[in-house]
């Protein structure tokens, strides 16, 4: 999986590459574990480039949502693909996972107060 962050007017905008299945659960374990918190905690996860999907994917994006909850912050993901939004879905997750079609749709979800 290549990852890269970006700063980008107050948000850390994660961007993925790669296949989901194949980065494994070691390599989703570790995207979570060294998470650079210290450059933000509002997070736009962008995964347009993303194929296919895994448990392990989905419970990275629910463990750096709750990270992220932990720390005042948030997470919305962007552009996921048809089988990683029914795995979501399978798991009960699509109401916890916050997604967007866009990144602007994802910044003005980041800007809502927290309920």
């Amino acid at each position: 999986m290549q990852i890269t962050y970006t700063d980008d007017r107050g948000w850390l905008i994660v961007t993925l590459v790669g296949n989901a299945e194949t980065y494994g659960a070691e390599g989703w374990r570790t995207f979570r574990q060294d998470f650079p918190w210290e450059r933000g905690a509002k997070v736009i996860i962008e995964i347009h480039e993303v194929d296919g999907a895994s448990d392990d994917a989905v419970g990275a994006l629910m463990g750096l949502t709750a990270d992220a909850h932990h720390r005042s912050g948030r997470v919305v993901v962007v552009g996921e693909n048809d089988d990683l939004r029914a795995r979501i879905s399978v798991l009960g997750m699509e109401g916890y996972i916050r997604t967007a079609w866009s990144v602007e749709q994802a910044r003005a979800t980041l800007d809502i107060a927290h309920e």
